[in-house]
């Protein structure tokens, strides 16, 4: 049987952060990428350098900042897990990635063919809250050819409408499509293909170069009971920042 202080599921944000500034910790994750509630979903907000609490994700901050993957409080979503694993490697944190938690008391976990046990005297489980999902969207990257610009009417910042938010680079911008919270994928390829299909000519020199593996969604942090889950948090550095916070206290 494997020992840790604190096992957390999910290599989320606010996990890796959690990590970062603990000791004897083991992260769990069934996907495959680190921070994937952000980096697959093609979020392109990012916090200021001064909304930033600890000095933890201020370095994280201008390390995406040295790469030139954030400019005027808008990230380049690709740069997020390259970056988010060179953070842990710096950190020397134990990550498993496509890791299943079969049970949670005892932890009890399988990757690949292989079945563990782990001790722990604390668990957090970052994947699961028990909050609801009060906004859920379905995003794609779009590439803008020959100067394009977006729309003015699809510069908006209502929720129930499609939205196209500008991206780090002039010729990167992301489609925000609302769904409701009951929509599963199939449905939500469907419907954001159809919305494509029947494009404006203004959106014409735009095209899909790749859909969201992940909905980006965001809960209702009224009726959770902590704040371990990085979509009560609307960017990256700020579930890392709160994560690394809880780990002081």
């Amino acid at each position: 049987m494997s020992e840790y202080k604190t096992f957390v599921y999910g290599a989320t944000f606010w996990g890796i952060g959690y990590a970062a500034a603990s000791s004897d910790v083991l992260v769990v994750d069934p996907g495959i990428n680190p921070g994937h509630e952000f980096a697959d979903t093609f979020c392109t907000k990012i916090s200021r350098l001064e909304q930033l609490q600890t000095e933890l994700a201020r370095d994280f901050y201008s390390v995406l900042q040295k790469h030139n993957a954030i400019h005027d409080g808008k990230i380049h979503p690709a740069a997020l897990v390259p970056m988010l694993c060179s953070f842990i490697l710096e950190h020397k944190i134990n990550v498993l990635l496509e890791t299943v938690l079969l049970e949670k008391h005892p932890v009890c976990v399988m990757s690949g063919a292989l079945k563990w046990n782990i001790s722990a005297d604390q668990i957090i489980d970052t994947l699961n809250p028990s909050g609801t999902v009060r906004k859920k969207y379905f995003n794609a990257i779009l590439h803008g050819e020959d100067n394009a610009v977006i729309p003015e009417e699809y510069l908006n910042d209502e929720a129930e409408l499609p939205t196209i938010l500008p991206g780090r680079f002039p010729s990167e911008a992301v489609l925000r499509y609302p769904i409701s919270p009951e929509t599963d994928y199939a449905c939500a390829r469907a419907k954001i293909e159809a919305f494509w299909r029947k494009r404006p000519e203004s959106l014409f020199k735009w095209k899909i170069a790749v859909i969201a593996p992940e909905f980006y969604e965001i809960t209702d942090s009224s009726q959770q009971k902590d704040r371990f889950f990085s979509q009560g948090y609307s960017d990256p550095l700020l579930a890392m920042d709160s994560g690394i916070m809880e780990a002081l206290k």
